[in-house]
């Protein structure tokens, strides 16, 4: 999974691809925990509200059609969760 991460960190730096592409490829690879790590990772580099939501709608479309009811409440409180987390860390990063 690290070397994973590495590989989307690279890819995020050279702008070689979108954002939301990276957050899709790594969800359908290695799973919801590798998918929420990519993100934090994305965070460091992308300070655009707009890129921050259609990776979060992304996760919120598999969480809805992949998950059976039980996982959907569980990762559904993560999501609420971990997009506080990220609007809190948008808004720290728009007044530096």
């Amino acid at each position: 999974m690290q070397k994973t991460l590495f590989l989307i960190e690279d890819m995020l730096l050279s702008n070689r691809i979108q954002l939301s592409e990276i957050a899709r490829s790594v969800r359908l690879e290695i799973g919801n925990i590798a998918y929420i790590n990519a993100i934090r990772v994305a965070r460091d580099y992308y300070h655009s509200r707009e890129k921050y939501q259609s990776v979060l709608d992304i996760w919120k479309e598999d969480i809805d059609s992949l998950t059976t009811s039980s996982q959907k409440e569980e990762l559904s409180e993560r999501w609420n969760d971990y997009r506080q987390s990220l609007n809190s860390t948008f808004q720290k990063g728009q007044q530096k």
